[in-house]
């Protein structure tokens, strides 16, 4: 098929309001999330598996750009991003609350048998890596709508979004 140069010549469509709210919101759980399971698991678990939900929400916001970069997801992705995000946020911090005590007193009763609780530790890295790769996906799909000077704009509001999660995080 044959294309004209007006096809390529046609603005892409700008961000909605509703972009820039989504893209801030989502921005904002991503940071306030890592912050609280941080300090979750440090008081719940041992302190340095506080490391552990750092290094989980860089994997969960980079492993979704770098599969959307391989393979362009459809357009339905991002309400669905968005619905398991909403769905994953408080599985994950009530599992990690369930889990972590179990963990933490088997720790201290059978210290040498520390294969006693993977499976339970491994649960609590799940619950913790599920709700980061939604919240990663939906804010991959949210910068990739974004074309030419709408990037800083969009760019913006996911900056803002974390600073919000930022200063909430210690009242909440």
């Amino acid at each position: 098929m044959r294309t004209s140069p007006s096809d390529f010549d046609a603005e892409p469509p700008r961000p909605s309001l509703s972009t820039y709210v989504a893209i801030g919101l989502a921005s904002a759980a991503v940071l306030l999330l890592e912050i609280a399971i941080t300090r979750i698991l440090s008081v719940v678990l041992w302190y340095h598996f506080a490391f552990l939900s750092v290094s989980l929400a860089m994997l969960g916001l980079g492993a979704p750009g770098v599969w959307f970069a391989l393979r362009p997801p459809p357009s339905r992705t991002l309400p669905i991003a968005l619905l398991l995000s909403g769905a994953a946020l408080p599985a994950a911090i009530i599992a990690i609350f369930k889990l972590g005590r179990p963990l933490s007193e088997a720790a201290r009763v059978f210290p040498g048998l520390e294969g006693l609780f993977h499976g339970g530790l491994l649960l609590v890295i799940v619950a913790v890596l599920l709700p980061m790769l939604c919240l990663g996906s939906a804010i991959c799909l949210l910068l990739m709508r974004a074309r030419g000077p709408d990037i800083g704009r969009v760019y913006a509001a996911d900056l803002l979004g974390a600073t919000l999660g930022a200063a909430l995080v210690v009242p909440l």
